[in-house]
């Protein structure tokens, strides 16, 4: 039998996804319960429940294996009730504050409540293979819950399904590539950018926000995405930008202001805008999201990724700060020479600042005095120890009622940072750190990428399912 995306998807949800769900039920109301817990079930599912035991039955006539309590027989169309009813017992306990807890419960529902939808429409099949996008929509939020719940090794098997899926799509595809770059001018300064111009989660935009020196081709990745997505680069950071004249950061900030207003506004009805940085450009993005005017009477989130926290995160720009364009060859040496001291036994680490290294100055050769005004900006702006900047940022876009989601490479720096009591105590974001990924990871892989617009997009309220119904 070919291995499709209905016996990949039946293989992922079916099986590995309800199994888990089923045990991980089973663990944790037993342990508040005790032999009460299957009258909890009932409970819970009282209107239902005579179907289930009918349904139970039948396959126990059907099929040889056993079914040894209540709980084998629940199947992923029960998961969303007996989470709505138990949730504090399945929250990770990590999540004390009650404002998180309920951003998490809220989008947690929207997962399951995904996929029983698709579930259902996987058990009546037509003659047709499951829908490519409906596939990886529906593995994607298997694998969220299943993290959520801290079934890694569940979530770790879905995962690599949907990797599958997702591969085998690709390299079905022989279509000539479209060229998405495009250019607009804004106030007679041309910007380059990316759109891959998808409508299909109309109301929806997702704007993409690059590293220092860097430029839109790093989100090429994002392009694949379903949401209408769109990558400026910033003035005089594009290959073969004509020389900016040397805007300081809140120039660049007017600009891609207006750039954001112009999409939005050329694009008709949007609802909501999810704004995603990737270091300095998510340092960038708090400052544009402060003072924008276009945020009014929509749903705004804004997703950091790897944003500087204090000076201990500003390496890069502090050393570029001290750069003689010139001569610039000694600050290279200097930041590989200091960094394979650091981090003689992080390889990958090494290795992604070494490719920054080669990537940035291979492209800004004639363009260096641009770069080095911006990181002079940003190494003052972070020079203190204490994450003063951030914190503030954070509080500006939750007076303006933009949810916010910071997550962060792994990396022991952020890690005593995110611990520490300053960031440990605030309540108005939620973050994280990405296990096993370092600075670049968080924006190379599309799936990954994909997933944490997808988070912003239910976090905001604009989740998958509630999209779908509104659309048809």
């Amino acid at each position: 039998m070919a291995y499709d995306n209905l016996t990949a998807c039946y293989e992922a949800v079916l099986r590995i996804y309800r199994n888990a769900v089923v045990g991980h039920l089973r663990e944790v109301l037993t342990r508040e319960y005790g032999e009460a817990a299957p009258q909890q079930l009932k409970r819970v599912l009282k209107k239902e429940w005579e179907q289930i035991e009918a349904a139970a039955a039948e396959r126990q006539v059907r099929l040889s294996a056993p079914i040894t309590d209540c709980f084998d027989k629940l199947g992923v169309n029960h998961f969303y009730n007996l989470t709505e009813a138990y949730f504090d017992l399945l929250c990770p306990s990590q999540l004390t504050n009650a404002l998180m807890r309920g951003q998490a419960k809220g989008v947690l529902l929207v997962w399951m409540k995904s996929i029983k939808n698709l579930r259902d429409a996987m058990a009546h099949p037509t003659e047709s293979d499951f829908e490519y996008d409906d596939a990886i929509e529906m593995l994607y939020h298997a694998r969220k819950v299943l993290d959520f719940l801290n079934l890694k090794n569940a979530a770790g098997e879905v995962n690599d399904i949907r990797r599958t899926i997702d591969q085998r799509n690709m390299s079905a595809d022989h279509s000539v590539r479209i060229n998405l770059l495009q250019k607009m001018f804004v106030n007679k300064r041309a910007i380059y950018y990316l759109d891959n111009k998808a409508w299909s989660r109309p109301g929806i935009i997702v704007f993409y926000l690059h590293g220092l020196g860097l430029d839109c081709r790093d989100f090429y990745a994002a392009m694949n995405s379903s949401y209408r997505s769109i990558a400026p680069t910033m003035i005089g950071f594009h290959p073969g930008d004509a020389i900016a004249a040397n805007l300081g950061l809140t120039e660049h900030c007017v600009f891609l202001d207006r750039f954001f207003e112009h999409c939005i506004e050329s694009a008709g009805q949007v609802n909501a805008v999810i704004l995603v940085g990737f270091s300095i450009g998510a340092d960038l993005a708090f400052q544009i999201l402060r003072d924008a005017k276009w945020i009014a009477g929509r749903t705004v989130g804004f997703l950091s990724l790897d944003c500087n926290l204090n000076s201990s995160t500003c390496f890069i720009s502090k050393e570029l700060a001290e750069m003689d364009v010139l001569s610039p060859t000694a600050t290279v040496m200097r930041i590989a020479q200091e960094e394979t001291a650091a981090e003689e036994n992080n390889l990958r680490r090494w290795l992604a600042i070494h490719e920054y290294l080669v990537k940035v100055f291979k492209k800004q050769a004639r363009n260096l005095a641009s770069l080095k005004s911006i990181a002079t900006e940003f190494r003052d702006r972070f020079a203190d120890e204490e994450p003063t900047v951030f914190l503030d940022g954070c509080r500006d876009l939750a007076k303006a009622r933009v949810s916010v989601r910071c997550v962060f490479s792994d990396d022991p720096v952020h890690g005593r940072l995110i611990n520490s009591a300053p960031i440990a105590t605030q309540h108005d974001f939620i973050i994280e750190i990405e296990p096993n990924a370092g600075h670049f990871d968080l924006i190379e892989e599309a799936i990954r990428l994909e997933e944490y617009v997808k988070d912003m997009v239910s976090m905001v309220g604009f989740g998958e399912t509630d999209d779908m119904a509104t659309r048809r």
